[in-house]
């Protein structure tokens, strides 16, 4: 498999037959006789995105040795809550631009996307129910419950320069790694694992979705427009503290840190390339790469005992297009 983005198009490639499955789940379970929500679900969905988590959730339960096709179900379950906590999110960022288009807050308004949000997360848990495994119930309410809180931390720290390293590793820990954690433990589970197999897949998901994250507050200073279709600068947009700005603080003097306050505290991406000299003198964008790797490494460590298959394999790439990515 080629470097970067190609990664991803070979593993697509590779899972064709799977993500077909999992499409079909998307269309399934998005049918509603109301067509505003169809519209909104459409309009995320349309917008690109890598489906990282369901093809985490197809490529575990067939590593696993699973036969069947509920996984496809599950991995739409994952899936249509991802697309929720994207929804709410655009909605509390007051965003107006995702993968390169317009949010769907800023096409259809604020109350119709969160209502909208409402209805794809009560929808996850009505498949939970469908497919009548209770260890995946308690999984999935323990993780969305997690996210939801990791989202409040968020928000009450947002623009505190204070925010200390560990605190914002626990912001990450709970908003994005534990759906990454979950989605593994869910593909385990529909496989009839062991519990210990389910914890090492648990692992493997915990430590992807942290260096995911990692890589996206990387991105947000560093990516290329043209290649990624991602707005660069939006956190700094936002006042948004993470992490390569945490390990700046940490590295300056008083007067640096002053200067980086007023930077932050105009909430302009017209500031992008003053921050940018600031966190590459700093270091700070090569340290959240490389704690990034350490996850991604502990992510294919978690599974060096899993035994070798084409699925496993795509999952291993999994972990390291992570952390190659541009977008």
């Amino acid at each position: 498999m080629t470097q970067h983005h190609d990664r991803l198009v070979a593993i697509h490639e590779f899972m064709k037959e799977e993500l077909l499955h999992f499409e079909n789940a998307m269309k399934k379970h998005l049918s509603s006789g109301t067509k505003k929500i169809e519209d909104i679900s459409q309009h995320i969905i349309n917008g690109g995105g890598k489906k990282i988590r369901p093809l985490i959730v197809l490529a575990v339960a067939r590593t696993c040795g699973y036969q069947g096709l509920l996984h496809a179900d599950l991995a739409a379950m994952i899936e249509l809550i991802h697309v929720a906590t994207l929804l709410h999110d655009d909605v509390v960022d007051e965003g107006s631009l995702r993968r390169g288009g317009k949010t769907a807050n800023a096409v259809f308004g604020n109350a119709v996307s969160i209502l909208v949000g409402d209805f794809l997360y009560t929808r996850a848990f009505q498949i939970m129910v469908q497919v009548k495994a209770q260890e995946i119930l308690e999984v999935m309410s323990e993780a969305t419950n997690k996210t939801a809180e990791g989202e409040v931390i968020q928000l009450v720290h947002n623009k505190h320069l204070e925010l200390k390293r560990q605190d914002y590793m626990d912001i990450i820990d709970k908003k994005t790694a534990q759906i990454f954690c979950a989605a593994a433990q869910v593909g385990s589970i529909i496989a009839e694992s062991s519990l210990d197999n389910q914890k090492k897949w648990a692992n493997y998901g915990y430590n992807i979705g942290m260096a995911f994250q990692l890589m996206d507050d990387l991105l947000d200073y560093t990516a290329n427009p043209k290649l990624s279709g991602k707005v660069t600068g939006q956190d700094l947009s936002e006042g948004k503290v993470t992490l390569p700005i945490i390990h700046a603080l940490e590295q300056s003097s008083s007067e640096e840190k002053q200067i980086i306050s007023e930077i932050m505290s105009q909430k302009s991406v017209k500031n992008l390339d003053k921050i940018r000299h600031i966190l590459h003198k700093k270091c700070s964008l090569e340290y959240v790469h490389q704690q990034a790797v350490h996850f991604s490494q502990k992510a294919k460590e978690a599974i060096e005992e899993v035994v070798d298959s084409q699925f496993k394999s795509i999952l291993l790439e999994l972990a390291d297009f992570t952390v190659n990515r541009h977008r």
